[in-house]
């Protein structure tokens, strides 16, 4: 009796907990202060970044109001000056999965779409801890999240990315051709690229649906691996130490992960974006702010190399369609998304 008394109470809290959340009233609804060809501008009070589970579904509500559901991903920007970074504990940014029906892919099968108001497009929420991150690095690093989130692929220290292996991707991973044995089972990535350089990977456009299973070259993973606490701290991401590597094919992945269905030909490779630029009185949107924004999403979106390439390494950051090698491509536009019984307001500057 005592026991079923304690797990009464356990679900109790559990539905507690999840349902609180939803009905937590914000002191005010974000607003649309400011449209543009290719993002908005809404206003959000401070107790949105206080209780993101709900502020963020408010925010893409706000969205539909006035667009149709059209787009693939929203993207939502904190405009915020480096000097103001240090409050937010989200890091670069997080991809919030909305929908997934594909097989084969590290995702599980979802669809929590109507939550944030999208009855069957949405499939991921990005959120980004500054603007200059659209090119940067971290808006490709959680694009391929949409496909690489909630099942292991291979072994790792950080569940959903790639971790001491030669997957060398936007995910992380070193690249094989450039790593030396130091000796007393030390390693060094002999020329350390960051992975917000890289283009993706032949196991991510494998995930994501670009490319064949046979192009997929076998991946190295470090036995019993940790970083090199010993080196400098310049050193530290480029120096680790493992007992020795286990080589895991793509056969072994699809075994363990299934196929990956739609395969390619029949795989999305066109995606819409909707960019939200998040503004309140602690980070106010100025003219600066949008010349910025909208000069990254026409590179990110380009559908040319953007960036000075050495092989592997770049000097500016790739468009999305340079990191798939030309396989798939984005668009920011949101003009023509807008419902037919709204006022577009469209401007390109805020005088």
């Amino acid at each position: 009796m005592v026991a079923l008394k304690k797990l009464t109470l356990a679900l109790i809290v559990v539905i507690f907990l999840s349902v609180v959340p939803s009905c937590v009233q914000l002191s005010e609804a974000p607003r649309i202060v400011h449209e543009f060809d290719n993002f908005i501008v809404v206003e959000i009070s401070r107790d949105i970044l206080d209780n993101r589970r709900v502020g963020f579904r408010a925010i893409a509500h706000t969205l539909y109001q006035k667009y149709e559901d059209v787009f693939d991903v929203i993207v939502m920007l904190f405009n915020v000056s480096a000097e103001k970074y240090q409050w937010h504990d989200v890091g670069y940014g997080w991809n919030r999965i909305v929908r997934n029906s594909v097989s084969g892919d590290a995702v599980k099968d979802l669809d929590i779409g109507r939550r944030f108001g999208s009855g069957h497009t949405l499939k991921g929420i990005i959120g980004l801890t500054r603007k200059e991150y659209i090119m940067e690095g971290p808006m490709l690093h959680e694009f391929m999240h949409l496909w690489v989130w909630t099942i292991e692929v291979i072994p790792t220290l950080k569940k959903f990315h790639w971790g001491f292996s030669s997957v060398n991707g936007q995910l992380g991973g070193f690249d094989e051709s450039t790593l030396v044995y130091e000796g007393d089972n030390v390693y060094r990535e002999q020329h350390k690229v960051l992975a917000g350089e890289r283009i993706y990977s032949p196991l991510e456009l494998y995930l994501a649906g670009w490319i064949e299973a046979a192009e997929v070259p076998p991946i190295l993973v470090a036995e019993n691996a940790t970083w090199n606490t010993t080196s400098s701290i310049e050193d530290h991401f480029e120096t680790f130490i493992a007992s020795g590597f286990d080589t895991i094919t793509i056969d072994d992945i699809i075994k363990k992960i299934g196929v990956r269905d739609p395969g390619v030909e029949q795989s999305q490779k066109h995606f819409r974006v909707a960019t939200i630029l998040l503004v309140n009185n602690e980070f106010p949107f100025v003219q600066e702010d949008l010349d910025l924004v909208e000069s990254q999403l026409k590179l990110f979106s380009s559908k040319k190399a953007v960036s000075g390439r050495k092989g592997r390494v770049s000097t500016i950051r790739p468009s999305f369609w340079e990191a798939t090698g030309g396989r798939a491509s984005v668009s920011t536009d949101m003009n023509n998304a807008l419902k037919s019984n709204t006022n577009s307001g469209f401007s390109q500057n805020l005088k």
